[in-house]
């Protein structure tokens, strides 16, 4: 009996970083809060810190007394005509530090998270995340963002099985007023092996497959231009 792990390897083609920018206006107050968000890259490898860099400017009468920052996994599961989407927290973080923010106050701070399997400490929770091998597997890890195109048809993803995406959730909590919530989506991934990779080429006969090592550099270019590619390593 063997056992294969397929991971799927990313590279980073300098997409841009997610961020966002918006204004809550509040009744009976002349002016809004004003929030600027922005992640400090949209491709992380598992074990990454991810950072979230947040400027406030309060212009409004209302008071914002803290933040509460998750990093939620969405798991989309289609198979054989089944849909269900499963969500699972992988890193949250309940901070004050910065804050209260006053009326007519400003705040910049950074926020910094890792998402890990190790997160979920309920069993609910660990029914529902999505990994990369077994739960109790030392070397399992969450599993990776799932490769799709920008605009992906019903029949792609159910061909994928499982669909698998990450965002940054934040919700900032106003005295006496509605809070003030947002997300930012990103990407993540396994890092690039250490040992020699094997991609598949045509044999020079032209039909005749053949295993060639390349290093990681060359790796990363084929990647983008060749639809096979295996690492045989057995887990």
């Amino acid at each position: 009996r063997m056992a294969i792990k397929k991971l799927n390897l990313m590279t980073d083609n300098h997409r841009k970083q997610p961020s966002i920018d918006l204004k809550k206006e509040f009744v009976l107050s002349n002016y809004p809060v004003c929030i600027e968000a922005r992640l400090d890259k949209e491709l992380y490898v598992h074990g990454e810190e991810i950072k979230l860099f947040l400027n406030i400017d309060n212009r409004s009468s209302k008071t914002l007394k803290n933040v509460l920052i998750e990093i939620k996994q969405y798991a989309d599961v289609a198979i054989g005509g089944i849909n269900a989407v499963y969500k699972s927290v992988v890193a949250q973080i309940d901070s004050e530090v910065g804050f209260p923010v006053n009326p007519s106050s400003h705040m910049s701070q950074t926020y910094s998270l890792t998402p890990s399997m190790d997160s979920n400490t309920r069993q609910e929770v660990k029914r529902g995340c999505a990994l990369d091998g077994q739960f109790k597997v030392g070397d399992s890890n969450l599993a990776a963002s799932s490769v799709m195109g920008e605009c992906p048809t019903p029949e792609m993803r159910e061909a994928q099985a499982i669909v698998v995406q990450y965002k940054l959730k934040a919700k900032l909590t106003v005295v006496r007023g509605t809070d003030i919530k947002f997300d930012l989506p990103f990407r993540l991934a396994h890092n690039r092996p250490t040992e020699p990779v094997f991609v598949r080429k045509t044999g020079n006969d032209g039909a005749t497959p053949q295993y060639v090592s390349v290093n990681q550099t060359e790796a990363a270019n084929l990647m983008s231009t060749m639809s096979e590619f295996t690492n045989p390593k057995v887990a």
